[in-house]
């Protein structure tokens, strides 16, 4: 399936084999029309995993079940729904999804099952209604639909505060599902958790007590996650037993090419990714890549139609920013089939089912373990064999990942994490006092002392108002300030030539993307963004001109972060941290043009704005460290306050459980002071950053475990590499953070070195020293007379050491390959430390009988991700040492003999 991939940039291939489904019978309580209906379409049974919740969930329990994609999880709340619309009709479902693409692709799903059905009292309405449908409909749609599908979104916009315009939907309300739910995570997530409270209490108010069925991907923690979201307690089901087709994963790094002036340079991943869709869907396969940006999904259509002009007319971009009717078109025609191939954002991630896909194409690693197989789950959903290619980015990360395969497969899936706090409550209560009094009684849905202390401060701040004497009730002060779950920038539209209404966009992309000047690809069109309209809110677009093809722009922002106001001081050992009130400033004066062609495009000159934009002026709150760089050398200062940037941007959204998106991280290095500044990011703040003020050493010592229990030597993905970087994880330095953690901490030495170690680290800095060259020259003699012994064990050995690993390894290892891997691994065995290149080629030179193939082999090898380190410490990944201890027993008795 991969022989359509340049097999130049293949890392490697694992097939994931095919899985067996284990089955059980209908659990009591399912509706026999259900059943029939189901058994009509080859559904005689359950998947056992079906069974178990479909059980818990018609015996009153509250379900969430995380299982991996086309688990059949639409089942597990269709049954119960159906079953009970069946018995009583009056009864009510509302299905909560995070996109509203996702939304109409269960409601046609719905809708299919349910037409098979032979209902007794007719057949109940399945109905979406969010923030696409109009006003006028809104009410119709509400009091008539059995199923009512929706968003957050609409639950707190619409649906609550107008509870008293629909009673029969709650008083009918028996079932509310929440799909996807483990997109409702971090400051998103916190709000939700609010909205979810809200819901309750106006289920209450109308007598109905729903129970809950949450549907995840697969997360480490769902019981934990599901009872903080809604505040009950769940049961959970995640032993998967569905049916699973073949899958074959490639981890693919772009080839690199050499330019016409001579550099070296590699493939576009977007475009290289674009090429293979355009290979596959002439196959006749059909298709689905993932792009990390709306510019992205653009610029790899127009690949896709300038070179595959015979299927583009068959595939499609889609990104969510476009206009509701567009989506709604493009979904159509994927459901239908009538599509075969599909660029889109992570819009089209969640358990949405476009069709029979069955090659995945992910340009750009997702970010994380759970989202890649997110997206990798969209192909292969009917049971089919199904690929996936995974294609690496220019980031270090992307890299990582494709050349160690066993970092990826072997790593855990990512917790889900949501909480309570005032911060959040104090948003809602007014809008929850809004829809009813607020009493006593509430401290059901909140904790007690956050509730009173935050009606408190509402009181005092006149949001809420009392309503009557002892035991108090209040309500909201006036119209309670609305907000919205998803952020606080305004959404701008920009309008095509012909008056169209095209796509909608946030403040923030506005000024990165749709800045006046800014060439903005839009579908099958390429536009010229003219003028911003800030009281219309809208982005007038005209036709791009014949001299500005093949021409791209490029936003120059100016982000600074200011200090408005020292609220705290903590000193604590030779750590100081402030807390207090940040200016985050947002600017663009400027931009580039360029040639897409062009390579020295990094040379052109920037062009000013026509158009003055307003600046982005985010006031925020959080925590900031002035760092002591002094004692660092000069080479490695940078590299570790970068370090330890990422590591307080890993360590603090677990100590505070929020998404790691949810806080900025901000470095300032000046001489010998750094500056780290980790801040909501959230208008206002929430007080996620500060809440780690006073246990900031707590939070150092969590990096410094961190760094120092990665087995990694320069940094990897599970210690300081990370997705976020906006500067592309640039001279990131293990060892250099390691000491600066040392020193804050007040540790006497971050690792004791003695012998050729201590001796090289001393003498091997570069100087014009007459004397030092001199220690530096008796230094490498004693390290040649050391590995003397060495190399006579090697060539003893290595011959069958070889002759081992072809056994167990991948014949696509070449013999020279092999003879490397043996010769590295016995030196590293014989002298229980890191392997020069340069005595490593030493080895093999005399070992093994030739030394003009060495380069090339030992670059394959790291590659595949057999070796990490730098050239003076080159280590074997810690899998590929284990498994070779484990299947060379009797060269390990040979060697303790010597």
């Amino acid at each position: 399936m991969y022989r359509l991939l340049d097999q130049r940039g293949v890392k490697s291939v694992h097939v994931i084999p095919p899985q067996e489904a284990r089955y059980a019978p209908f659990p009591p309580g399912v509706a026999g029309a259900v059943a029939s209906s189901l058994a009509g379409q080859g559904i005689g049974r359950l998947y056992a995993h079906q069974a178990q919740a479909i059980g818990n969930i018609m015996e009153g329990r509250n379900v969430i079940i995380t299982t991996g994609t086309s688990s059949g999880k639409s089942l597990v709340y269709t049954i119960p729904v159906f079953s009970e619309l069946i018995s009583r009709p009056q009864s009510r479902a509302l299905y909560i999804t995070p996109t509203k693409a996702l939304g109409q692709n269960q409601m046609k799903a719905m809708q299919d099952i349910a037409a098979t059905i032979d209902w007794p009292r007719g057949k109940p309405v399945i109905a979406a209604c969010d923030g696409d449908t109009s006003f006028n409909q809104r009410r119709d749609i509400i009091n008539g639909a059995g199923v009512l599908i929706t968003t957050p979104d609409f639950i707190h916009a619409c649906l609550l505060p107008r509870h008293v315009d629909w009673p029969n939907f709650w008083r009918g309300l028996k079932y509310i599902v929440i799909d996807e739910a483990h997109v409702l995570k971090g400051v998103m997530g916190c709000h939700c958790l609010q909205v979810f409270r809200r819901l309750r209490r106006v289920c209450n108010y109308y007598g109905a007590r729903p129970v809950f069925i949450l549907c995840t991907a697969t997360i480490a923690n769902p019981g934990e996650f599901a009872a903080s979201l809604v505040g009950l307690d769940f049961a959970v089901v995640t032993t998967e037993t569905s049916a699973a087709g073949e899958k074959t994963m490639v981890l693919y790094e772009p080839p690199t090419y050499q330019t016409n002036d001579g550099q070296i340079k590699r493939r576009l991943t977007h475009f290289e990714a674009a090429r293979a869709v355009g290979r596959y869907v002439e196959s006749g396969r059909r298709t689905i890549m993932f792009g990390r940006s709306r510019r992205v999904v653009e610029s790899a259509y127009r690949v896709i139609r300038e070179n595959y002009p015979g299927v583009a007319g068959t595939i499609t971009p889609y990104k969510g920013t476009y206009a509701p009717q567009m989506r709604r078109e493009i979904e159509h025609k994927l459901f239908t089939g009538s599509l075969k191939g599909v660029i889109t954002t992570n819009a089209l991630e969640l358990g949405i089912n476009v069709g029979e896909l069955d090659t995945c194409i992910l340009a750009g690693f997702a970010g994380s373990i759970s989202s890649t197989w997110q997206q990798a789950g969209r192909v292969g959903r009917k049971g089919q064999q199904s690929l996936i290619v995974l294609m690496a980015n220019e980031d270090p990360l992307d890299l990582y990942i494709v050349r160690h395969p066993q970092y990826f497969f072997g790593q855990p899936f990512e917790k889900a994490v949501v909480s309570e706090k005032m911060q959040f409550l104090v948003d809602h209560l007014p809008l929850a006092a809004k829809e009813l009094p607020l009493s006593k009684e509430d401290t059901v849905y909140w904790d007690r002392d956050t509730y009173y202390a935050a009606v408190k401060l509402l009181l005092k701040h006149g949001r809420l108002k009392p309503l009557t004497g002892p035991p108090r009730v209040y309500g909201a002060a006036g119209q309670p300030e609305f907000f919205n779950l998803r952020g606080e920038s305004d959404n701008y539209h920009t309008i095509s030539p012909q008056g169209q209404l095209l796509e909608e966009y946030n403040y923030d992309d506005v000024i990165r993307d749709v800045y006046p000047g800014a060439i903005l690809p839009v579908y099958n069109r390429v536009y010229l963004v003219e003028s911003i309209d800030y009281k219309t809110k809208s982005i007038k677009l005209r036709d791009l001109p014949a001299g500005l093809k093949g021409f791209i722009t490029r936003a120059n922002i100016d982000s600074k972060i200011t200090v408005e106001k020292i609220e705290r001081t903590y000193r604590e050992g030779n750590v100081v941290v402030y807390s207090g009130v940040l200016n985050i400033h947002k600017s663009l004066a400027s931009y580039n043009l360029i040639n897409v062609g062009d390579t020295q495009k990094e040379n052109q000159k920037a062009i000013e704005l026509g158009q003055a934009l307003k600046p982005i002026d985010f006031p925020t709150v959080g925590i900031w460290l002035d760092i002591d760089l002094q004692s660092l050398e000069q080479e490695v200062k940078y590299g570790a306050a970068h370090a330890l940037k990422h590591l307080l941007h890993i360590i603090i959204p677990l100590e505070v459980m929020c998404e790691r998106n949810d806080l900025g991280a901000s470095l300032q290095v000046q001489g010998d002071r750094a500056q780290i500044y980790i801040y909501d990011n959230y208008a206002g703040g929430v007080g996620l950053a500060e809440s780690v003020y006073e246990d900031i050493k707590i939070v150092l010592e969590r990096c410094f475990e961190l760094v120092t229990g990665c087995k990694c030597l320069n940094g990897c993905p599970s210690c300081i590499i990370i997705s976020q970087c906006l500067q592309a994880n640039e001279r990131l330095d293990k060892e250099g953070v390691t000491e600066l953690l040392a020193r804050l901490l007040g540790k006497d030495t971050i690792q004791k070195k003695g012998g050729l170690s201590f001796i090289k680290e001393k003498f091997f800095k570069r100087t014009s020293s007459r004397e030092d060259i001199k220690m530096e020259a008796r230094a490498l003699e004693m390290e040649q007379k050391e590995y003397e012994k060495v190399f006579s064990f090697v060539g003893a050995n290595w011959s069958a050491a070889a002759d081992r690993i072809k056994q167990f390894y991948p014949a696509r290892l070449i013999k020279y390959e092999i003879a490397i891997l043996a010769v590295h691994y016995l030196m590293h065995s014989k002298t229980g430390k890191p392997v020069p290149e340069r005595l490593l080629k030493q080895a093999v030179t005399r070992c093994c009988g030739w030394s003009d193939m060495y380069r090339l082999s030992l670059q394959g090898l790291r590659e595949k991700g057999y070796f990490i380190g730098s050239p003076e410490r080159l280590t074997l990944l810690p899998d590929v040492q284990n498994k070779l201890d484990a299947n060379m027993p009797k060269l390990q008795m040979s060697r303790n003999k010597k």
